[in-house]
This record gives structure tokens, sequence and C-alpha cells, in this order.
């Protein structure tokens, strides 16, 4: 219920894409990713900044640890 609606405020603020993976399946952790596309570099990368603000300002979710990968 907590992920559900993170991916919800994530898809509605901020237009991206989010799945669990991992296949983790445990209440306590989940391995997210999120996809955004655009047409620099840099616009990507400060979008995928603000995202990872946005979760860490959350109350319902902790972040352990992530990385960014620009493909």
């Amino acid at each position: 219920m907590v992920l559900n609606s993170l991916k919800v405020k994530l898809r509605n603020h901020f237009n991206i894409s989010s799945t669990e993976i991992d296949g983790t399946y445990k209440w306590q952790k989940v391995n997210l990713a999120i996809v955004n596309v655009g047409n620099n570099r840099q616009d990507v990368n400060s979008s995928l900044s603000k995202i990872v603000n946005f979760i860490e300002r959350s109350k319902d979710a902790n972040i352990i640890d992530y990385r960014i990968e620009i493909i």
C-alpha cells in the first residue's frame, strides 16, 4: 500500500514510470526502478535528482542506496 502510494505520487508529480525489480518481495524493503526520458543528459539527471530528494523527504519511505544510470 505504501509503495503503490509512492509510485502514484511519483507518476503524478514527475510523469515517470516506476516498477519493483529484483524480486525482493519483502514488505520492509523493495528495489524500485524509475525511468525518465529526456532530450539531454543534464535535464534527465536533474529530474532524477529531484525524484531522489522527493522520496527522501517522504515520511513513508527511506532510501538506503540509489544509483543513477543514464543510457
